[in-house]
């Protein structure tokens, strides 16, 4: 009788109130929103993203914040980053370069007057680069009762400190992995040895890569190695995008970053490795 009683109260207070709201919803100050990456590799996307914030409603594309000086450094040596000429308010690293591993980075972005006072503000963050990548390989097989195709992950653990992962792929050389949402993180609770045998990583079928799957279709595995505040950082923007428990959750907030002066986002290092391997074992 108790939960026949509950389960009533909950459907009127589910569809008794139906009057329509009008809400007016405050306009929130705009601010900085910092995108920043550096990987222990030359490649394009060692780069600083600057853009304002918008209304969490508007459906228009950020603001992109052009002439900033950004710049990083390892503690011995500064690298400005310059903006990219075809893509504004992206900033990016000069040919060649790379970030150092086992190393503290700081950026520095100045001459932006975010908050429209007039006078140039000043916004800075760190973040530590891990040590090199110590991935071994990766192999694939396909599970015949779930009818999907998985991915192992080989890898020489260091047992005395902790470790967090970030893992995509590609599929002959497409990338499939192209948002925050199918991308996967891993901290190592899971891996207790000085080697991770061949842990399942991802889970995927033809639905998922959007294309017809066959053996010996080659599979890479886009591996990083993270630290631990981009790890939670990450986990906290995947729980945004999902929109978590509608009906119980929080008003939609913004992730908490590491950037300093007022600004939204974070400026991250990591480590980047591929491993490739061969689809096998599929019905095809």
């Amino acid at each position: 009788m108790k939960n026949i009683i509950i389960a009533t109260l909950a459907t009127l207070a589910l569809t008794s109130c139906t009057e329509d709201m009008d809400l007016n919803l405050k306009s929130a100050k705009q601010r900085l929103v910092v995108d920043g990456h550096l990987y222990d590799v030359v490649t394009p996307e060692n780069y600083v993203r600057l853009t304002m914030s918008a209304e969490y409603f508007s459906n228009k594309e950020p603001e992109p914040v052009s002439m900033a000086r950004v710049s990083v450094s390892d503690g011995v040596k500064e690298t400005v980053f310059e903006e990219d000429t075809e893509r504004k308010g992206y900033y990016i690293a000069p040919e060649g370069f790379r970030a150092l591993n086992d190393c503290i980075y700081t950026l520095t972005i100045t001459d932006v007057d975010a908050d429209a006072d007039g006078v140039s503000d000043l916004f800075t963050a760190q973040s530590y680069m891990p040590k090199a990548a110590k991935a071994d390989s990766i192999s694939c097989y396909y599970d015949r009762i779930q009818e999907l195709y998985g991915i192992r992950f080989y890898s020489y653990e260091d047992t005395s400190e902790a470790n967090y992962y970030m893992f995509g792929f590609s599929l002959c050389d497409s990338l499939v992995t192209d948002t925050y949402m199918e991308l996967a993180v891993q901290s190592d609770e899971w891996f207790t040895t000085d080697y991770c045998w061949g842990a399942t990583v991802y889970m995927f079928n033809e639905d998922y890569v959007n294309r017809p799957i066959h053996n010996g279709d080659k599979l890479t595995m886009h591996a990083y190695s993270i630290n631990k505040e981009f790890y939670d950082y990450f986990l906290a923007m995947q729980d945004i995008y999902s929109g978590g428990n509608p009906m119980f959750s929080s008003a939609p907030a913004n992730a908490q970053g590491n950037i300093s002066g007022g600004a939204l986002g974070i400026f991250t290092t990591m480590v980047s490795v591929d491993l490739s391997c061969q689809i096998e074992g599929g019905p095809q």
